[in-house]
C-alpha cells in the first residue's frame, strides 16, 4: 500500500563514515512497526545525516506517538544504547522524543 513515505537528507560526507550494523535498520523497523503501522492514514519516516563539528548526527524521524509504544521499544532502545556505549563510551549520545505527534531519534557518533 501506499501508506509509507521515505523521505532522505543525507549529507555527502557522512556517506563515507562507518557506524555499527544495524544501528539506522533498528531505527527505522521501530518507526514502521510502533508508528506507522498504528497509523490508518500512514505515515513518513525521514532520515537525515550529516556531519557537524567532527560529529556524525543520524535522525530518524517517523510519524506517531511515542508514550503509547515506550515499553515495547525497551529491548531495541536498550541495545542501541549498549552498542553506542561500548563503542564510544560517554562520547556519543540517543535521545528519543516526541514532537508534533512524530518520534525523533538522535544518535551523535564522534569520528
Amino acid at each position: 500500500e501506499n501508506r509509507l513515505q521515505f523521505k532522505t537528507n543525507i549529507g555527502e560526507a557522512s556517506l563515507k563514515v562507518k557506524i555499527p550494523p544495524m544501528l539506522v535498520q533498528i531505527l527505522v523497523e521501530n518507526g514502521i512497526k510502533h508508528g506507522i503501522s498504528k497509523l490508518k492514514k500512514g505515515g513518513i519516516i525521514e532520515l537525515s545525516t550529516l556531519i557537524k563539528e567532527n560529529t556524525l548526527l543520524i535522525r530518524v524521524t517517523n510519524s506517531g506517538i511515542l508514550k503509547n509504544e515506550l515499553k515495547s521499544m525497551q529491548v531495541g532502545i536498550l541495545n542501541i544504547k549498549k552498542r553506542l556505549y561500548l563503542l564510544y563510551g560517554n562520547e556519543s549520545t540517543f535521545i528519543l522524543k516526541e514532537e508534533n505527534n512524530c518520534v525523533i531519534a538522535s544518535i551523535k557518533i564522534p569520528i
